[in-house]
């Protein structure tokens, strides 16, 4: 079976599809009022969350939680709504949608891409039906599969943000003589280091960085997978994605801490 890790540094995997041409405003290039997608007495989104919630409903989905208050006006394709289940089994599955935006998320204990995805085909075909009859149609402008991954101090076993990128990652980041000149030490307090890179059906992108997460401190590793171009709102196209997408990030996560495989404690062989 593909290796898996009892100390997995995994906090949250993320599928997320988005939908409509819904801008994102950046209120410092461009002044103009944020348009909103409703105010309060819409009711074509709020339909769309209700019929959202029956479909998760019936497949043990049956909590669920504003994140906006009702009546608060909404900016495109921010989670408004999420749906969670009691029971211990799919207590680690959430679901969030908003205007243009459905996710699927998983967190700790997670076990494998394989217990995962059935959890995706779930949301995916949810969504599917309770889209309204004008976004029905339309296709899945983006696509993304997100692993976040914190090395803890158990993992970075004492090296500094810079030599954990460099010697574990393989991530080599160089310091101007000119910045070290004025410092007090060599190495920097905090590192950000993002990445992007073209593969054949889209982009990953790699961000390294110092913080915390999941309350706790250490290195944050965001690896994420983009779909280059809009995918039809199929169940079919957009698992085979996410299934490619799984295996690129898997493969480069594998590589990556390949120095501290034995901490992660594998379980498993890794598939050829």
């Amino acid at each position: 079976m593909p290796v898996s890790f009892d100390r997995a540094p995994l906090v949250e995997l993320i599928a997320e599809c988005r939908w409509g041409s819904q801008p994102i405003f950046d209120v410092a290039a461009n002044p103009q009022p944020v348009q909103l997608l409703n105010f309060a007495g819409g009711t074509k989104i709020e339909e769309f969350f209700m019929q959202l919630g029956g479909e998760l409903y019936q497949a043990g989905f049956q909590r669920s939680e504003r994140l906006i208050p009702s009546g608060f006006p909404l900016l495109p394709n921010q989670p408004v709504v999420r749906y969670r289940s009691n029971a211990t089994p799919t207590s680690s599955i959430l679901y969030q949608a908003g205007g243009g935006i459905f996710s699927v998320h998983a967190v700790p204990p997670y076990r494998s891409w394989n217990e995962f995805l059935p959890f995706v085909e779930i949301g995916i075909n949810a969504l599917l039906k309770s889209r309204s009859e004008s976004d029905s149609n339309q296709p899945i402008t983006s696509l993304t599969l997100r692993y976040i991954d914190l090395f803890d101090r158990d993992l970075t076993q004492g090296l500094s943000v810079l030599r954990f990128m460099s010697e574990v990652l393989g991530i080599s980041v160089g310091i101007p003589e000119s910045l070290v000149a004025v410092s007090q030490t060599k190495e920097p307090s905090s590192v950000n280091v993002a990445i992007v890179l073209p593969i054949e059906r889209g982009s990953i992108s790699v961000n390294v960085a110092d913080g915390m997460a999941a309350n706790r401190p250490g290195i944050i590793m965001n690896t994420a997978v983009t779909a280059k171009e809009p995918l039809a709102a199929e169940i079919g196209a957009i698992v085979d994605f996410l299934n490619v997408a799984h295996d690129i990030i898997h493969g480069i996560f594998i590589k990556m801490t390949s120095p501290i495989r034995q901490a992660m404690r594998p379980r498993g062989e890794e598939n050829q």
